[in-house]
This record gives structure tokens, sequence and C-alpha cells, in this order.
């Protein structure tokens, strides 16, 4: 398991706005940045129009 962890750590370096990966009950994960603020915001008018 800490295999496949380390090959998606390698591979999530490549990604823009990559978190780190975790190794939790089901195996491997990538973590994903939280999204910004203004991301957010974004998101809450696309919802409420």
């Amino acid at each position: 398991m800490r295999a496949i962890a380390e090959e998606l750590t390698a591979y999530a370096e490549h990604l823009e706005g990559a978190g780190n990966v975790e190794i939790g009950p089901s195996g491997p994960f990538l973590a994903m940045m939280s999204p910004s603020r203004r991301h957010g915001g974004t998101v809450r008018r696309i919802r409420s129009s």
C-alpha cells in the first residue's frame, strides 16, 4: 500500500491544486486542496441563479 501511495504522490506533484496522498481504510487516496473563497462565492452565485 505504501508503494501505491508513493506513486500517487509522484503523480499529484504534476497536478494543479493537488493536495497530498493519504492512506485510509479503503487504501490510498488523493486529498485535493480546498478551493479558494472566490471559487466558493462563484459556486453560491451559480447555485442561487
